[in-house]
């Protein structure tokens, strides 16, 4: 399309110049095409339409002489002096009528408002398609637009030609009829338009050809039948109604379905132009031609501007086609040649007036100027570039320092959350984004989830991951150099809450995603933007893929340490095992010994025998002494559960039973909430029990002067259940907390140290964990977390 632009300056040149050439020139008051067609430009109050002429008439004499074109009166006008009066006889509809005229000469007011107003519209669009195109060669949206702004603008340069010498009249005809179908085009070209509209596009090629028809058949009429032409001429002008109203009817319905920021302040800033420049003259063009009304047509172009002003707003700061870049090199590059001209034309004058004020100045001298001009290019242009950025364009960041900021912090972390935190401030901080977010995939590599905070999944197999996978940056508000992204991959990008999406990509494999918000000054983000993230993004993919080897390496570090931990402790345990049975082995017989002496002792005594309280006393402490061994017995033996479907709720109802004497001894008041609903949940009853025996007991005393014993039965998470002893007794200190589940670590006077150790071996032979929680002076709370399969699959990571 480049190519084209040669001709199409030519075509404008020969154009601008034939309507500059009116002004002065005597006419009859009126344009007139080469066959007589009178059309539709003049001015509202004009000697014209006070004389009663009407337009698209056709001219048939003069004085009541035939002609037959507007060769024939301008031989006419030409042979009398300017101010004469003449009779014109025009036809229209099948009837005539005649109208009386001094020719006089079209002055500059009429010209502005006729010609000149043509010819200035079509230089404005023209050089509106010739920017876009500049901006965007490459891209569908870019020559959509400039085929639009070069059709329209030449549309009406050669409508001011038509009524000079019709150097282009078959271009004319051409391009009025392409003008339908050319705004749809760019309509349905825009960025944010619905891609459920894009299957219109199909049926544009035939468009094109009937266009091409009509301008062929409308070319063969000017000459042939005036009839037809008219036929045509409605035709095609109420093609041109129409189309402006659907491409209107594409925008608003684009700007009630688009959800992305950018997109949606784009397409209001084309309904504005489009409206502003069009909807008038559509509505007035289709009433003419339904009532019949003559309204000059160069009134209704007076607003055509008003399109490329709003394109040209949307340029400058929407940065529909990453114009800022473009603007801010060539500022610099202006600046740095005014600059280095000035030096030159010192540096030679002060040779030629000073040092060699007698001789002309030798080649070597400028080759030295030259050289010295060169060596100061590079730098001075990058200090220029640098001024004009934070001068004109506010520039928030520099890019080598951003991007060495990044290198040194990303390197230096291993620890994902870290890493994570500080990409985003880096992000935030230096481009001035409202928020920014990272996006990892799942271990599982099924979803994308927000690193730091709960956030829904973004499916890894959908339009949105893949179209990042392919190493493009997803862009809700792009403008023109978006291409046409998938409508779902859109969607998620808002539900994202982002408006840029930069893929992190580890050979090949996305990673992740950055996900960035608005920036805080509202400009839309730029080329140089773009490729800043494209840099952070490579950075940080290779950083985080470290981050996730250290962490599996931390992670199995950490499970060969609980590997260790649980071997060390079943060794200690089967060594335990092994001296207690010994122990057990040599204290049991004797104790027996003991007991039976003393229940002897006891039974041969008198009431009254001072000794009976001491044989008493033997038998207690005998029998506290072969409980420990059965406690010690019973922990060094292996506790492997027997699973069967079990009611937890029913298991604490009847261990709350047994306990029911000691409760009612120590007035304990027991607050219980067992949830009934509960499904069977597969245990070892008998080592359950246990556990709440264990824990009861050690409720009741922590409480000696009595208290409340509350005891609740709940459905966890995961498919839990969570059984929660609490007392309101003395409490356990902080600093001793962590050491109550320890084998022989006991507070109280005559305790073992192994219950509490037994309920938590117990408890992890279930998969299941436990918790404890006190408040010296209020109270102790032991919180037990129960799987309901705990042998079965994924028992074990319903607790992790």
């Amino acid at each position: 399309m480049l190519a084209l632009l040669p001709l199409i300056g030519l075509v404008l040149f020969a154009c601008t110049f034939n309507a500059v050439a009116w002004v002065g020139r005597v006419h009859p008051g009126f344009f007139l095409w080469q066959n007589g067609f009178v059309p539709a430009i003049g001015s509202l109050d004009g000697p014209a339409i006070r004389a009663g002429i009407r337009y698209q008439s056709r001219l048939v004499a003069v004085d009541g002489v035939p002609v037959a074109g507007r060769a024939a009166v301008e031989e006419i006008i030409a042979a009398r002096p300017a101010g004469t009066e003449l009779r014109y006889t025009l036809e229209k509809d099948g009837a005539t009528y005649d109208v009386s005229l001094p020719t006089m000469p079209l002055d500059g007011r009429t010209f502005l408002l006729t010609l000149g107003n043509y010819v200035g519209n079509a230089l404005v669009l023209v050089a509106l398609g010739v920017a876009i195109l500049f901006l965007e060669p490459t891209s569908r949206v870019g020559r959509s637009f400039f085929a639009f702004g070069v059709n329209y603008g030449l549309y009406l340069a050669t409508s001011a030609d038509l009524v000079g010498p019709s150097w282009f009249q078959p271009l004319y005809f051409l391009l009025v009829n392409l003008c339908p179908v050319t705004a749809l085009q760019a309509a349905l070209d825009f960025p944010g338009v619905p891609a459920d509209l894009g299957r219109l596009r199909r049926g544009m090629l035939a468009l094109y050809a009937l266009a091409l028809a009509l301008g062929l058949a409308s070319n063969v009429a000017f000459s042939c039948s005036y009839p037809a032409l008219m036929l045509l001429d409605r035709i095609t002008h109420v093609a041109l109604g129409v189309a402006g109203l659907v491409a209107l009817g594409i925008i608003v319905r684009a700007l009630r379905r688009t959800t992305a920021p950018a997109d949606h302040q784009r397409l209001r800033l084309l309904l504005f132009g489009i409206a502003g420049a069009f909807l008038v003259p559509v509505v007035v063009l289709l009433a003419d031609y339904a009532g019949g009304t003559d309204v000059p047509l160069n009134y209704l172009s007076l607003g055509f501007a008003i399109f490329p002003a709003a394109m040209a707003y949307g340029i400058a700061r929407h940065d529909l086609f990453g114009f800022d870049r473009m603007v801010r090199r060539g500022v610099a590059y202006a600046v740095v040649t005014g600059g280095i001209a000035i030096v030159y034309s010192a540096l030679l004058a002060y040779f030629d007036y000073v040092a060699l004020p007698d001789l002309s100045q030798p080649p070597a001298v400028h080759v030295l100027v030259t050289m010295l001009l060169i060596a100061l290019f590079n730098p001075l242009r990058d200090r220029v570039q640098a001024v004009t950025d934070v001068v004109f364009f506010r520039a928030p960041y520099d890019y080598r320092r951003t991007v060495a900021t990044a290198s040194q912090a990303l390197a230096s972390l291993l620890d994902l959350d870290a890493l994570v935190t500080r990409l985003v401030r880096i992000i935030t901080q230096e481009m001035q984004v409202e928020h920014a977010a990272v996006w990892l995939r799942d271990p599982d590599g099924r979803a994308f989830r927000r690193e730091g905070t709960p956030a829904a999944s973004v499916p890894a197999d959908g339009a949105f991951a893949t179209t990042l996978a392919a190493g493009g940056v997803l862009h809700g508000g792009r403008g023109f150099a978006a291409d046409a992204w998938p409508a779902r991959a859109l969607q998620q990008l808002v539900e994202v809450d982002a408006v840029v999406a930069v893929p992190l990509l580890f050979e090949q494999r996305l990673l992740g995603f950055l996900a960035l918000g608005e920036k805080h000054s509202g400009r839309a983000y730029t080329t140089d933007d773009l490729a800043l993230l494209h840099t952070l993004a490579n950075q940080a993919a290779v950083a985080v893929q470290n981050a996730r080897a250290y962490r599996a390496l931390a992670e199995a570090n950490r499970d060969l340490r609980a590997a260790r931990d649980q071997l060390v402790e079943s060794e200690r345990l089967a060594a335990i095992g092994e001296l207690s049975a010994a122990v057990a082995h040599g204290i049991r017989n004797p104790v027996a010994g003991i007991k039976t002496a003393a229940e002897l002792a006891i039974a041969d005594a008198a009431p009254a025998d001072p000794l009976r309280e001491s044989f008493v006393d033997i038998l207690t402490e005998a029998d506290a002494l072969e409980s420990r061994i059965s406690e010690l017995l019973d922990f060094a033996r292996p506790f492997a559960p027997h699973y069967a479907p079990a009611d937890l709720s029913g298991i604490v109802q009847g261990a709350l039973h047994l306990m029911r004497r000691q409760l009612g001894e120590r007035t304990i008041t027991v607050a219980a909430e067992l949830a009934n609903a509960l499904p069977p949940y597969e245990l070892d009853e008998a080592q359950i029990e246990q556990v709440c025996l264990a824990l009861f007991t050690n409720a009741v005393e922590a409480m000696p002067s009595g208290g409340t014993l509350t005891v609740q039965v709940a459905r966890g998470g995961d498919d839990t259940a969570v059984l929660t002893v609490a007392d309101t007794g003395h409490g356990i200190p902080a600093d001793e907390l962590p050491k109550v589940f320890r084998l022989f670590y006991t507070r109280k006077a005559r305790g073992t140290g192994v219950g509490l150790a037994t309920v938590k071996r117990i408890v992890e032979g279930h998969h299941g964990r436990i918790a404890v929680a006190s408040t010296m002076g209020i109270g102790t709370e032991f919180r037990v977390t129960l799987p309901r399969r705990p042998h079965g699959e994924g028992g074990g990571a319903a607790l992790t």
